[in-house]
């Protein structure tokens, strides 16, 4: 356990922030060290260091953050505590806990084969990042675990990803390496390394010095780039991983799923928009304010608005955060942590205009891989799309076995829209003809609903249409009282049964008692009434 002096004499402040993405800034001057991140045209956020070659004596301060965004390195990671992914604790605790696991992952011997650049690197010129230095590997069954026992990933879904490159290993240790490229480009140029460390409990998670993190990300796609319509966007690649397997994907999908590395620049869209130019967006982020603002940076840069958003805490010092949006007018609003939700978040979007995108959070967790390992802890071992996409096989089933045909293949064509849909609990809407005769046809909307491992089609309107005259009128009195005999006309009837009663205006319902009933037709539309009660023997 070191104190906090130890770790500021261990650890030079731009250590930290390049490992967290910033790039020294050349022209930064001599006696101060100026370092960006994101895009140096339109930086995120610019750090002064004074001091940096004696990590002991060294301070910062943010040219572009509040003015409380200055001090030393346990200022530093104390400002930034939310952007470091698996920090469990908040205030000192959590800086003692994200500086311990840094010293910590960097004393773990992960067995990279050993290479020293001629140019070492210093304040002014980072380290190169040369691919052959970390040696990865072709990841296989046997070095797999990680992703398996520890993230609980099926083994369908790593094989989907490996057999697209999509994944290595590199280290005696077999650290989870996923390849960073800038998008358009083959070169690998940064590693998302991920890895476990059971002696020493320690969530390995980092980059490769001298890495390219600003404009690069991981891309999964599983046809070319001209061909991908989706791009789904994650704070991690394994929670794109988890999030693939959550919602039933498989290697015919046409989306592409992208992983930006715990924290998303404008560099990093930027590129993404020119390779992919007419795709649909959906962000993906954590469920938690750092994830809201990262919904918000997309949007905004997709409409090539430089807002900022940013998490900062309600008056220093303080456990609550606020989540601050500064706009291109000078106009600056705040969401308290308390009010965030994917609701203020989407009026938010609204009211600005930035609604092209589509904001999925998890249902579950903080973040989509957390939420993977709840389900499979708690629903034995099972992907939780399979019962939905059970539900959704036996409906359709059900659907033909009585003859609604149209609506059967209505829900088989938009299977993938419905599964995802009923994942999130959102009902689906339907609509088609599920009856006609010569002279009528009979058409329902409603939505499909998931109550437990079944689906369930609501109607909520029915219209009658008169093919002579073109007229329409309601129908929805014959579903409502038949609702009321507890009859099911997708469970207990079949298009013949509705089609007999267009035609002639009565409806027997078998059962251990026989129940005949009697339509009458008017301009203010149909009405069943019960007409006839029959045991049978």
């Amino acid at each position: 356990m070191y104190t906090f002096n130890e770790f500021r004499a261990r650890i030079p402040i731009q250590e930290i922030a390049r490992s967290f993405g910033y790039w020294v800034n050349p022209a930064g001057g001599e006696k101060f060290l100026s370092l960006f991140l994101g895009n140096p045209k339109h930086p995120e956020d610019e750090i002064v260091i004074f001091n940096p070659k004696d990590p002991a004596k060294s301070t910062y301060f943010s040219r572009m953050a509040p003015a409380t965004d200055k001090g030393n390195l346990i200022n530093f990671v104390q400002n930034r505590l939310d952007r470091f992914g698996s920090t469990t604790k908040g205030g000192f605790a959590g800086v003692n806990e994200v500086l311990s696991r840094y010293l910590s992952a960097d004393n773990t011997p992960i067995n990279v084969p050993s290479y020293q650049p001629q140019n070492k690197g210093n304040d002014n010129h980072p380290v190169t990042f040369d691919i052959k230095a970390w040696a990865p590997k072709t990841l296989n069954d046997s070095n797999n675990e990680f992703l398996t026992v520890r993230r609980k990933l099926s083994p369908k879904t790593i094989d989907d990803f490996r057999s697209r490159c999509h994944i290595y290993v590199t280290g005696k240790h077999n650290t989870i390496a996923f390849p960073f490229r800038k998008p358009g480009q083959m070169e690998i140029t940064n590693l998302e390394m991920r890895n476990y460390f059971p002696e020493n409990d320690v969530n390995y998670k980092s980059f490769c010095k001298g890495g390219d993190k600003s404009s690069s990300c991981w891309i999964a796609n599983f046809v070319p780039y001209n061909q991908v319509t989706d791009l789904y966007l994650f704070e991690s690649a394994i929670d794109a991983m988890s999030f693939y397997e959550l919602q039933g994907f498989s290697k015919q999908t046409t989306s592409a799923f992208i992983s930006v590395g715990g924290h998303v620049t404008q560099g990093q869209i930027e590129k993404l928009i020119k390779v992919f130019p007419n795709t649909k967006w959906h962000c993906c982020f954590d469920k938690d304010l750092s994830g809201y603002s990262f919904d918000i940076s997309v949007a905004c840069w997709l409409k090539g608005k430089n807002n900022k958003s940013y998490k900062a805490p309600e008056v220093p010092g303080s456990e609550k955060k606020v989540l601050h949006i500064h706009h291109e007018d000078g106009k600056h609003e705040t969401i308290h942590e308390d009010h965030v939700s994917l609701d203020t978040i989407k009026e938010y979007m609204e009211r600005n205009n930035l609604d092209d995108i589509e904001i999925i959070k998890p249902d579950r967790g903080k973040d989509w891989n957390e939420s993977l390992v709840l389900y499979k802890r708690f629903d034995m071992n099972l992907s939780p799309t399979d019962k939905i996409t059970q539900a959704v096989e036996d409906i359709i089933s059900r659907l033909d076995l009585r003859g609604y045909h149209g609506l059967s293949e209505q829900i088989q064509t938009k299977r993938n829209e419905i599964i995802k849909s009923l994942y999130q609990r959102l009902p689906y809407p339907f609509n088609g003809i599920i009856a006609q005769s010569n002279m009528h046809e009979m058409s329902v909307f409603g939505t499909l609903k998931m109550i437990g491992k079944e689906i369930f089609l609501e109607i909520e309107n029915v219209d009658i249409l008169d093919k002579c005259t073109q007229q329409t009128v309601s129908g929805t009195h014959i579903v409502n009282f038949l609702r009321k005999e507890n009859i099911d006309i997708f469970k207990n009837l079949s298009s013949n049964d509705l089609k007999g009663l267009l035609e002639k205006k009565n409806l027997i319902v078998s059962g251990p008692v026989e129940r005949k009933f009697q339509c009458t037709a008017s301009p203010n539309g149909w009405k069943l009434t019960l007409s006839a009660l029959k045991k049978r023997s």
